[in-house]
């Protein structure tokens, strides 16, 4: 665009002013050397309006992770109640184990839409298998 814009400055200096269509040739060139300075704009709004659209992308991806996070804490929160009300003990305990991994594993995974990292993910759901073995394997005299 540079380039441009000095060739028609050059061709400005170099037409010859006594000819008869001196003024519709600047007019041209004026006209041209606008143009140019409007492709040159658009270019510049085309990249903003890029950059603004990843923002806004960035952005709806935080906010479902975060929507996601608070359905987890909701979702804990009404298990932990319905087992603190049915169970004792050693069992709710276990219960509760099973369903904190499960948890982790079902919004660890539901991460991955929100274009997560992928160690991220796979911490969660180490962490959450790691979480539904013990409630279910660990012999019940380590839990007392």
């Amino acid at each position: 665009m540079i380039s441009a814009r000095a060739a028609v400055a050059q061709a400005i200096e170099l037409e010859p002013r006594d000819s008869r269509d001196h003024l519709r040739r600047l007019t041209q060139y004026q006209s041209t050397r606008i143009r140019i300075d409007l492709m040159q704009e658009r270019a510049r709004w085309a990249q903003a309006h890029a950059r603004f659209r990843t923002e806004l992308t960035d952005f709806k991806g935080q906010q479902l992770q975060l929507l996601g996070l608070l359905a987890a804490v909701v979702a804990f929160i009404a298990t932990a109640g319905n087992i603190a009300s049915q169970s004792t003990g050693v069992e709710g305990l276990r219960l509760m184990l099973v369903a904190s991994g499960a948890i982790a594993v079902v919004f660890g995974t539901f991460s991955l839409v929100n274009n997560s990292r992928v160690t991220r993910v796979i911490a969660a759901v180490v962490i959450g298998c790691a979480m539904i073995g013990a409630g279910m394997f660990v012999p019940a005299s380590w839990m007392s």
